[in-house]
């Protein structure tokens, strides 16, 4: 710049007095420069400018100039102007909340209070801020502790608390609390309170079926998070945090969802979060999700556009974790081809045994008929041997042909049960029919082939599902006994006929009814073949009125 007058002329015209004040104070005290001001770019836009320069004098020892720094905080005063008018939504909302709202010290000091609030516990402001929590909470609620300790623990709580309004009468209410930090790096909680005097009854009568729902919530895999207009990731919720291995930091740095997926499908994800962002209806995707240690888990989202003001303002939606379902579905896809085909094996081989066995009754004709000196008498040999391999291999496909018997190894038996019990499951809900494990918490370990021992287990308990009525429960327990595992599979069905019991281990005998490849009564014979094979045996009893209980049980370390 030629002269300062040259630089003014950068300076927002609303801003150029107060500068030039600034800096002819500096010149004639000689104090250091401070200075706030907006500066017009050539394109017309505005970037906010922090000077800060020190008085330097000239030849005749007056200062004449400045020598300094100036520095570009247009961020940070976008920052601030983001934060005011969060904290004007906030003081909006607290004002018109018609629940209690407080700003708390986590000591129990109050240091706000809405006008529900003073309403509610029939007290003024400046009494809820004299008297603190202690004045409107039932100090010998034995919930109290319980909430205080957890909040203290998680940094969150929620749930039911008395409270006692300034005449002394108690009334249920609602609670819900989070700790924060403020802008000073001070601890602070919030506090909701929604008085449920009346819905209490209600929410007695409701009680059971809201822990199912909240126990059904803890165990879905969903990631909840937000993006800004750009697509990048601006909220994650706790879940977000685990299965992304991201840390709040880096979320608040500007994560890009791409670098949540891994490389092959992030053309795809760049692509659909467009259309997102352009208002295209996207209903849900599968990608494949890594972590920052390399790990990765397939996922599906389901996204819609956040509307502010009429435009999109950033994306919201959640991701699944798929990992324990696409594994599932593999084993069920596997187990199944791996059941059809032995059923096929079976039927095959029971429709080629008699007439395999006509052939070597007249071959035996033919043999006993064929003198040792003709001349292709050497064929004999050969005919017989082709035969008798024939043969052989029509008995292996009586067996679980298709599956190589796999080498013993550490089991851990609970798990084996839960993943046979998850694909049972698909196909008991369509028959109306629950299954249940008992099992002790800690893990219990065998060494046993795993994929035949599932295969015993997937028999035995879809035999039980099937017996069962509609309604009905399948009741798995697993337990110690005297060195061995023993599971037990009890059904409610119909229980086994006195002459049908002494065969059900006879293979091939069965009672389903049907033309289908199911019921060729090779289930149990196999199963108890493997589990002998183990060292075990299976065992049932059976009543009329209670169904059958299946005990399998083989030595901890069973045999490979």
């Amino acid at each position: 710049m030629d002269c300062f007058e040259d630089f003014l002329e950068l300076v927002h015209p609303e801003d150029r007095q107060p500068f030039r004040q600034a800096v002819y104070d500096s010149l004639s005290s000689g104090q250091p420069l401070e200075s706030e001001f907006r500066a017009v770019r050539k394109d017309g836009s505005l970037r906010h400018l922090y000077a800060r320069a020190m008085p330097v004098r000239d030849a005749a020892g007056e200062f004449a100039r400045h020598a300094g720094i100036c520095q570009d905080i247009t961020e940070r005063k976008q920052a601030e102007e983001a934060l005011r008018e969060s904290e004007d939504r906030y003081r909006s909302l607290v004002i018109s909340c018609k629940e209690a709202v407080l700003l708390t010290a986590l000591d129990g000091r109050i240091f706000a209070a809405n006008e529900a609030a003073c309403r509610m516990f029939g007290r003024s402001e400046q009494e809820l801020i004299q008297g603190g929590r202690d004045s409107f909470v039932d100090s010998s609620d034995p919930r109290l502790p319980l909430i205080q300790a957890e909040r203290a623990r998680t940094g969150r709580v929620s749930g039911e608390v008395t409270f006692v309004r300034k005449d002394g009468t108690k009334f249920p209410c609602e609670l819900s609390s989070a700790v924060f930090t403020n802008r000073h790096g001070e601890l602070r909680a919030s506090l909701f309170v929604r008085d449920i005097t009346g819905r209490k009854r209600t929410q007695e009568a409701l009680r059971a079926s809201e822990e199912r729902f909240r126990n059904l919530a803890e165990m879905l895999p969903e990631i909840v998070f937000e993006t800004d207009e750009k697509g990048s990731l601006v909220y994650g919720n706790q879940r977000a945090f685990e299965l992304a291995g991201r840390t709040l930091e880096e979320l608040r740095n500007g994560v890009s969802p791409l670098e949540l997926v891994v490389e092959k499908d992030r053309e795809r994800a760049r692509e659909n979060i467009a259309r997102l962002l352009r208002g295209e209806p996207l209903h849900s995707n599968e990608y494949t999700f890594t972590r920052p240690d390399g790990a990765t888990f397939p996922g599906m989202t389901r996204t819609s556009p956040i509307w502010r003001d009429g435009r999109i303002a950033g994306l919201r939606g959640m991701v699944i974790d798929l990992t324990e379902r696409k594994r599932a579905e593999e084993e069920l896809r596997r187990m199944e081809l791996l059941a059809a085909t032995g059923r096929m094996a079976a039927e095959i081989a029971h429709e080629i045994n008699n007439p395999l066995a006509g052939i070597k009754n007249a071959f035996t004709l033919v043999k006993d008929n064929i003198s040792l000196d003709h001349p292709h008498y050497a064929y004999v040999a050969i005919v017989e041997r082709e035969i008798d391999r024939v043969a052989s291999i029509v008995r292996r496909m009586y067996e679980l042909h298709g599956k190589k018997e796999t080498v013993a190894q550490e089991c851990e038996v609970r798990r084996a049960l839960q993943d046979v019990i998850a694909l049972a499951s698909l196909g008991a809900r369509a028959r109306g029919v629950s299954i249940a494990l008992e099992a002790p918490p800690e893990p219990l370990h065998a060494w046993v082939a795993e994929e035949s021992l599932k295969e015993v287990f997937f028999n035995i308990i879809e035999n039980a599902v099937e017996a069962s009525p509609e309604g009905a429960a399948v009741r798995v327990t697993l337990a110690m006994a005297g060195g061995n595992v023993r599971i037990s599979v009890a059904d409610s069905g119909p229980g086994i006929p006195p002459d049908v019991a002494p065969r059900i281990f006879e293979p091939f005998f069965t009672t389903k009814n049907g033309s289908t490849m199911r019921g060729m009564g090779l289930g149990l014979p196999i199963s108890q073949r493997i589990i002998k094979r183990m060292g075990g045996n299976i065992e049932f009893e059976t009543a009329s009125v209670r169904g059958s209980i299946f005990h399998i049980k083989f030595p901890q370390r069973a045999s490979p």
